[in-house]
């Protein structure tokens, strides 16, 4: 009977046995010399019963077909009759429900509540009796439950659902179950109250006449968890945000640490900074991951540095997130002013500048204080004053300076020797020596002669001209006659009764014309000359009774006295009354 399927009932003999399929019909496999295996053509169908003996078989058929039973599955509703006709020689029936009666060829009866029963029916003919079974009943009248409040947000309170539609008659309960479908939570009564999803059933239990039930998906959804952000510099200082088209952003300088930080305002979790995909600069973040501060140092001094602001995990709050922007550039370099002077020695000078402690590299560019030529970059050597301006040039740094930087005069010694010197008709000069030597100078002369010639004092002043030396020196020049004689030629002595006598004098270095006066007793002095400078003193023989002759000026500015001696000769005396 290898792969013979279908088979209801089995049986055996002493050599043989006997199947009987579901189809009603029969299979014998065994010896055949006995004629076991041997059946009749009217044992091969409608067969419901099988036997076996040593060496022998039989089957047992049933009429070809069992009266219908009409109503069958017949249902009811509550409250109305039923009534359910049996088949013709219908015996005992089993099962009937409470209030059902059999009345002779049928079944009657109201169900109070909701019931099912299969009823067992007996049936007999020339075929033997059987059994046939069928249903009836009246269902639960099912209520249209519905469930409302099946989304909601994580609040940290459970959510329970709303259940409508249960009958105001029923006398049942509603009963909510909860089943968690992406969280971890087992068929409970209790509401959840984490965010996720729920398989939620609602049913009405424990009523006769009402039934019902119907089945959701809850969801409480992750609840929105806004971030406050604080941005400040290494001081404590808040940055103030600008913007631009793309939105906010912070002004950050090269080498500059901000500190960013942050919570999220319902879970109080901790911001996390990490820099963000699209970050096109450079910087360093150090996270502390307990107070989600971190110190982000700006490493480039071009490009924005975009930070990924974000809170940890959650399981009830919504991921938050968020990018804050820092636009980078150089850092500014605070340039003041340590020395803007300096002394001529002949080599390059230059101001010197403070950076605020920056280490940085500068250049500096210099042009004459007040012209307005171009900088050169060429460093002065020349005292002067100048203009200048120095710029920042180190990477990543920017600042300038602009200023006016002196490099005064050096000192020099100045002294002034020659200051005592004799008449000599011209210009009478000091000399001046200086340290450094050969130093060009200045000498100033005031006094009576704007020529500094006459005899006389002077007041000398020398001052240093050189462009990169200053001095002067102050001095007395005296101009002292010079020594000189004047000559004449011998003069005889005269008798008393002489009219005049006749005397040449001359100026012996000076060359200055003389003039001749009467100092001493009577005499009168001519003004008549001559080519060779001769001077005629007219003698008069008065004695101390005349009065003395006026002086006469003859010429030049030398004198000359003529005196009577013992009142009959004149002694001509002559002085210079000139500068020489």
């Amino acid at each position: 009977m290898a792969g013979l399927t279908e088979v209801t009932e089995i049986v055996a003999g002493a050599h043989h046995l006997v199947a009987l399929l579901s189809n009603g019909t029969v299979r014998v496999v065994g010896r055949t010399d006995e004629g076991e295996t041997t059946l009749p053509s009217t044992a091969t169908l409608s067969i419901n019963r099988i036997g076996a003996g040593s060496y022998h078989a039989f089957a047992i058929r049933a009429a070809p077909s069992l009266p219908a039973l009409s109503g069958v599955g017949t249902y009811a509703s509550i409250g109305q009759s039923l009534s359910l006709t049996l088949p013709t020689g219908a015996g005992a029936v089993l099962g009937l429900p409470e209030g059902f009666v059999k009345n002779g060829t049928s079944i009657q009866g109201i169900f109070t509540q909701a019931a099912f029963r299969v009823l067992r029916v007996a049936v007999g003919n020339s075929a033997g009796t059987v059994s046939a079974l069928t249903a009836i009943g009246t269902p639960k009248v099912t209520a249209p439950l519905t469930l409302g409040g099946l989304t909601a947000n994580y609040t940290g309170s459970p959510v329970s659902v709303t259940v409508s539609g249960k009958p105001t008659s029923a006398t049942g309960t509603v009963k909510i179950t909860y089943t968690g479908i992406d969280v971890v939570y087992p068929q409970s009564e209790t509401a959840p109250t984490l965010a996720g999803q729920y398989l939620v059933k609602a049913e009405i239990i424990g009523d006769a006449v009402y039934e019902g039930s119907i089945t959701a998906t809850l969801v409480i959804s992750k609840t929105s968890d806004p971030l406050t952000i604080s941005v400040v510099d290494s001081a404590g200082a808040s940055l103030s945000a600008q913007s631009d088209n793309s939105g906010s952003f912070y002004s950050v300088s090269y080498g500059q640490e901000v500190v960013v930080s942050g919570t999220a305002t319902l879970s109080l979790l901790p911001v996390l900074v990490e820099t963000a995909s699209d970050n096109q600069g450079l910087a360093t973040v150090v996270q502390d991951f307990l107070t989600g501060e971190a110190r982000v140092t700006v490493g480039s001094y071009s490009g924005e540095i975009r930070l990924r602001v974000y809170r940890t995990a959650s399981a009830n709050f919504a991921d938050a997130e968020t990018t804050i922007r820092l636009q980078s550039q150089p850092a500014a370099v605070t340039l003041s002013a340590s020395s803007l002077t300096s002394t001529y020695d002949g080599s390059e000078k230059k101001p010197t500048l403070s950076t605020g402690g920056q280490d940085v590299s500068l250049t500096y560019e210099y042009r004459i204080q007040g012209s307005t030529g171009d900088y050169s970059s060429k460093t002065p050597t020349a005292a002067g004053n100048y203009e200048f301006r120095a710029t920042v040039t180190t990477p990543g740094y920017s600042g300038i300076f602009a200023g006016a930087f002196a490099i005064a005069k050096s000192a020099a010694t100045v002294s002034l020797s020659g200051l005592t010197q004799d008449y000599a008709g011209t210009a009478r000069s000091v000399t001046v020596a200086t340290i450094p030597p050969s130093l060009n100078t200045s000498v100033a002369y005031v006094g009576s002669d704007a020529t500094h010639t006459a005899v006389g004092t002077y007041s000398v002043t020398a001052t240093v001209t050189d462009p990169n030396f200053t001095g002067a020196a102050i001095g007395t020049l005296t101009i002292q006659a010079a020594a000189q004689e004047i000559l004449f030629d011998v003069i005889p002595n005269q008798s008393a009764d002489v009219k005049y006598v006749t005397a040449y004098a001359t100026g012996d270095t000076s060359a200055n014309p003389v003039t001749l006066a009467v100092s001493e007793g009577a005499a009168q002095i001519g003004s008549i000359s001559s080519s060779q400078g001769v001077r005629r003193i007219v003698v008069a023989n008065g004695g101390s009774g005349y009065s003395t002759a006026p002086m006469v000026t003859v010429s030049g500015g030398a004198q000359a006295e003529a005196k009577i001696s013992g009142g009959k000769v004149v002694s001509i005396e002559v002085t210079s009354a000139g500068t020489g």
